[in-house]
Formats: C-alpha cells, sequence, structure tokens
C-alpha cells in the first residue's frame, strides 16, 4: 500500500473562510445584519471601532452593505450619522440594530 493514503495531503479546492473574510472586510468581532425596508433587503455587517463610547459600546462602526463600504456612522446628539449619503430611514434602522444588539 502506497503512503498517499497516510499522508493526510488534499487538494485546496479554494479560499478558505479566513482567507475570504480578508478580503471582503469582515473582522472576527464584525455583527452581521439583515434589515427589509420598504421592499427591499440590505444586508451586510457592521466592524466596530477601537475606541469605546461605554466599557463594551463603540463609538463608531464602518457599516458595509452588499459587501461594499456604505461610510462609517456614530451616534450623535440629534441622532444617527453617516460619513457618506445614506437615507436616514435606513441610518435609523440600523441604528436601532445595534441598539438591540448591545442591550
Amino acid at each position: 500500500m502506497g503512503s498517499r493514503y497516510r499522508t493526510g495531503y488534499t487538494e485546496k479546492k479554494g479560499p478558505t473562510m479566513a482567507e475570504r473574510a480578508a478580503v471582503s472586510g469582515i473582522q472576527p468581532n464584525s455583527i452581521s445584519i439583515q434589515i427589509e425596508l420598504n421592499q427591499k433587503k440590505y444586508w451586510g455587517f457592521l466592524n466596530p471601532s477601537v475606541q469605546q463610547l461605554q466599557p463594551g459600546i463603540p463609538v463608531s462602526f464602518e457599516l458595509y452593505f452588499w459587501g461594499e463600504f456604505q461610510g462609517t456612522i456614530t451616534y450623535a446628539l440629534d441622532g444617527w450619522a453617516c460619513s457618506k449619503s445614506i437615507d436616514q430611514v435606513v441610518l435609523n434602522a440600523v441604528g436601532n440594530y445595534l441598539l438591540a444588539w448591545y442591550e
């Protein structure tokens, strides 16, 4: 019997999950999000910043929908704000999702 059965070698069929995550921007502490507003589905993830507003709650989040960067969101005195132009209804829905996540 040849040794090829005992080597443990397997062919690599594609990128690993870690390699796909590195390319797409997903981090280990990312929060996945799926919301539906006005018959449109939004799915993606949020990467929390390193800075924290309170222990355990980050100051801002990088928002990704459909694998594309949508901006950095943060909570301001007048509500949720984003570094890029996003519909306020969508931004408030994402903010409410985050508040529920951290409760």
